[in-house]
């Protein structure tokens, strides 16, 4: 998918994008303080086959009058409960105008989705409360890309099996919302303002297949210090621990009923009802806090640290960082790795 190539040419940029129809195509224009970029997402709005629009419609239909899935318990869309048991999510949340650089994240992750986790499903969690009509079906048109649709399922927060209308909730918290989903194996939470990389990619990949706990986090810069940080924490639900993490998580959204939209309101929640039930199944890779924060079994991340933009998962933006990490933190066979 090209869209990324495009997106990263204006990161440093002041900018703002939406979506037009030049010729029965989708294209979304981003406007720079230096220049205009028309990135074609390659759907023909002339030709959509009767699938498309099928899918468009659905996806309107849902997010303008979204029904909790009573008959599958599952906790996006009848589009996502048509996938069956066992998906695989990266879960991220989204509010707000087209042009808020989170829905550039959309775009981008999109874009890496294919290559860092085959066969795994991107769920966006909305709420048509939160956007404007544009939006949703600027969305919807995304979704229903034939490039994307096996990738992407938009999920409306405002009816859920179990939990009723979730939208007055921190957005960031919606995201969180897989770990408690029957038809979910493993999900991972992400930030939208951030990037997936190899790097993370490769430590989710050792933690499925390397190990035994049932949970993953990742700290990786001298700044991450704190226990779970909001986009950089997985579960898997195949090993035995689906009720516990559904109630764990069940009382952390819960307890965020009424709470106020702040930032770092994901976290704090996080560390006061997840990280004390989940701590001793916790796999931790953490490149600099390895002796720091107590809890969880800890490993270095398997890749040494690159140079260049988004050199550490997490980084909100084209960051780079240099500092040394400890050689406790280092591989045992890579003590050499003064980037870890």
């Amino acid at each position: 998918m090209s869209v990324i190539n495009n997106c990263v040419k204006v990161y440093i940029c002041i900018f703002t994008c939406w979506a037009l129809f030049y010729s029965g195509k989708l294209v979304l224009e981003i406007n720079t303080s230096f220049q205009t970029y028309h990135v074609n997402l390659n759907i023909d709005t002339d030709t959509l086959t009767l699938s498309d629009a099928s899918c468009f419609e659905e996806c309107l239909e849902g997010l303008s009058n979204p029904r909790e899935q009573n008959d599958t318990g599952n906790l996006c869309s009848k589009r996502s409960a048509r996938r069956g048991l066992d998906q695989k999510v990266v879960s991220f949340s989204f509010w707000g105008e087209m042009q808020n650089g989170y829905f550039r994240g959309i775009l981008d992750n999109l874009a890496m989705m294919e290559t860092l986790y085959p066969g795994w499903v991107m769920r966006l969690h909305v709420s048509s409360a939160r956007l404007s009509n544009e939006s949703v079906r600027t969305i919807c048109d995304i979704q229903c890309s034939q490039n994307v649709s096996t990738m992407m399922d938009t999920c409306p927060v405002d009816a859920l099996v179990g939990f009723g209308d979730l939208s007055s909730l921190f957005g960031m918290l919606w995201r969180f919302i897989p770990m408690t989903d029957p038809t979910v194996a493993v999900m991972a939470s992400r930030d939208l303002d951030s990037l997936l990389t190899p790097r993370e990619a490769a430590a989710v990949a050792q933690w499925l297949g390397e190990t035994e706990e049932p949970f993953h986090v990742m700290r990786d810069n001298p700044h991450h210090g704190t226990e779970i940080l909001g986009g950089m924490w997985g579960a898997r639900m195949d090993t035995g621990h689906r009720e516990e993490f559904r109630n764990v998580m069940g009382e952390l959204l819960e307890a965020a009923r009424g709470q106020s939209w702040m930032k770092g309101r994901d976290q704090s929640l996080l560390t006061k009802h997840v990280w004390p039930k989940v701590q001793d199944l916790s796999c931790v890779h953490d490149s600099y806090l390895c002796d720091k924060i107590k809890g969880g079994h800890w490993r270095p991340f398997p890749t040494q640290r690159e140079e260049g933009a988004y050199n550490f998962v997490g980084a909100a933006g084209p960051m780079n960082i240099h500092s040394k990490c400890p050689e406790l933190c280092r591989p045992e066979d890579h003590q050499e790795w003064t980037m870890c």
